[in-house]
């Protein structure tokens, strides 16, 4: 029933939190300034995910207000863009501006590259700023992750149509339509391995 997937899946949200914040204990007993910045970020994120909004920015200001105390400026950049892509998602557009703003005065380490580049796009689209969007959806064109590409891609196809641009909407189309496909074809993979998995456990139970 609906009722018992709802039920299925809060028990699988609280055992992830629960495991979270045991880690957020164990990094502070160890006195592991780094790890308990992550273990912040890791519940602030689950927050965001679940919708707690001020557990969540409990959570991202406790990782940014570590990072400041250590004076680790890589992590002060990943956090405030990530704060910055939090408070966009909230639609509060202002303060998403001011923190993704502030993170560019730091350092961004190489994981969190393609993360920060689609807040920027995303961002400035959502602030009606086309042109400044346009760097940030270039860079995912041509060095983001493969999801990353497809969202330039398709950003790419409706700034060329709104500009008349029909032979580089073209080229973009095909490639939109390319990562698309291949999406679409690892996700069917993924859900294969999935089933499989879930089968493979039903037998061991029965």
């Amino acid at each position: 029933s609906t009722q018992g997937v709802s039920s299925a899946a809060s028990d699988v949200y609280k055992r992830q939190l629960d495991e979270m914040k045991k880690s957020l204990r164990y990094s502070l007993n160890l006195n592991d300034t780094v790890a308990h910045i992550y273990d912040h970020i890791s519940i602030a994120n689950f927050y965001s995910y679940v919708g707690c909004i001020d557990s969540a920015t409990i959570n991202y200001n406790a990782a940014y207000e570590l990072s400041e105390i250590a004076g680790y400026d890589y992590l002060k950049g990943k956090i405030l863009s990530q704060m910055a892509a939090f408070h966009l998602d909230c639609g509060e557009l202002e303060m998403a501006d001011s923190l993704f703003t502030l993170s560019q005065e730091y350092p961004i380490d190489i994981s969190s590259k393609s993360a920060f580049h689609s807040t920027g796009a995303s961002l400035q689209l959502s602030l009606g700023n086309e042109d400044k969007a346009m760097p940030y959806i270039k860079w995912l064109r041509d060095s983001g992750m493969i999801y990353a590409k497809r969202f330039a891609y398709w950003e790419l196809v409706q700034y060329n149509l709104k500009h008349g641009e029909m032979d580089e909407c073209a080229s973009n189309m095909s490639q939109l339509l390319l990562y698309t496909d291949s999406i679409r074809y690892n996700e069917g993979i993924e859900a294969i391995v999935q089933m499989n998995a879930v089968y493979n456990l039903s037998l061991i139970h029965i």
